[in-house]
């Protein structure tokens, strides 16, 4: 088990931002606070267009938590997001869509958890 179980430090994007954290240690530290300070604002706006039933918005912000997973190694995290966007147009019932964003809530809440244990750890 590693340090930060809900990063999965060989996604190919993640690995990029290390190969360049190599020469600017300060680039991965931005970039992991960067996605603790916007993704709140994501998540509420995904929750508030689910609960207004719209596709469209809550396609968009699915869409914007899985690249940012994406970029940081959040596999799990990208792989539910990417579940909702492709998903909650093909019939999902509303039940699902919460269920589904339930995962997506508890997920996030464990990869800002490690985030800010790894930027915490890189400070040092």
């Amino acid at each position: 088990m590693t340090k930060y179980p809900s990063i999965n430090m060989e996604a190919e994007g993640l690995k990029i931002i290390l190969e360049f954290a190599e020469v600017d240690a300060n680039l991965l530290i931005e970039l992991i606070e960067s996605v603790i300070d916007s993704s709140p604002l994501i998540i509420s706006n995904l929750q508030k267009a689910i609960s207004s039933n719209d596709i469209t918005n809550t396609k968009l912000y699915s869409h914007s938590l899985k690249s940012s997973a994406n970029l940081i190694g959040a596999s799990e995290l990208y792989l539910l997001c990417r579940n909702m966007e492709n998903n909650c147009s093909n019939g999902m019932s509303i039940e699902e869509i919460n269920a589904l964003f339930n995962s997506i809530l508890s997920e996030y809440k464990n990869v800002i958890s490690d985030l800010k244990l790894w930027r915490a750890d890189m400070k040092c």
